[in-house]
C-alpha cells in the first residue's frame, strides 16, 4: 500500500493546455496501479495563490471514479 499526493501548478504561469497535461499525467499514472484501501490511495492538491485540496486521500476506492474526479479538476 502507498499514499501518493500530486501537487499540480494551476497558477498564471501555466496555460490551460499545460494544466491539462498535468491532469493527463496523473490519470496515466493511475492506469498503472490498483486504487483501493489495501492498495494505492491518492490525493491531489492544486496551487495558485493558495493551495486547494481537490482530492483527499482515501476519498476514492477505484480507478475509474478517481480518474473521473481528476478529469473534473478545474483550471483556475
Amino acid at each position: 500500500m502507498a499514499d501518493v499526493i500530486f501537487l499540480l501548478d494551476s497558477s498564471v504561469s501555466q496555460s490551460r493546455d499545460q494544466f491539462t497535461r498535468q491532469l493527463d499525467f496523473v490519470n496515466q499514472f493511475i492506469d498503472h496501479v490498483v486504487v483501493g484501501t489495501e492498495n494505492f490511495q491518492f490525493a491531489v492538491v492544486t496551487f495558485s495563490f493558495a493551495a486547494k485540496v481537490e482530492i483527499r486521500l482515501a476519498e476514492f476506492n477505484d480507478n475509474a471514479t478517481l480518474k473521473e474526479a481528476v478529469r473534473n479538476i478545474s483550471f483556475r
